[in-house]
């Protein structure tokens, strides 16, 4: 339990830390990158249930702040349903990479299924 704790701290503390760091170094997203994620955001490889969340959860503005370029590496933590791999896999599919990790056993079963198409 300890260990779970710690874990999840320190990955919070570089998650929100590296971001903050990133974000200010690159002064946000140009032109032709937020096109690029408007575009994977409005794309056809998303579900409809997923769509829905979008006025709440705000794709385009959420990693436009965080500052991920389409030549990134992004290693998606835990990734559940989908939601920002949906988005991520055709942003990142030519020049950047998306890697999902998960513990073995514990929801490694959602990171089998085929990514979205680009």
């Amino acid at each position: 339990m300890r260990l779970t704790i710690l874990a999840a701290t320190l990955a919070s503390v570089g998650l929100f830390g590296g971001t903050a760091l990133h974000a200010g170094d690159q002064g946000g997203l140009d032109q032709a990158a937020r096109e690029a994620l408007e575009q994977a955001v409005a794309g056809t490889q998303r579900s409809e249930t997923n769509r829905a969340r979008d006025a709440y959860r705000h794709p385009v503005e959420t990693l436009s702040f965080i500052g991920v370029k389409p030549t990134d590496t992004v290693v998606e933590l835990w990734p559940g349903g989908g939601w920002y791999t949906e988005i991520l896999a055709p942003y990142l599919a030519a020049k950047g990479k998306l890697l999902a990790a998960t513990p073995a056993g514990r929801g490694a079963s959602s990171c089998r299924r085929s990514p979205p198409s680009a």
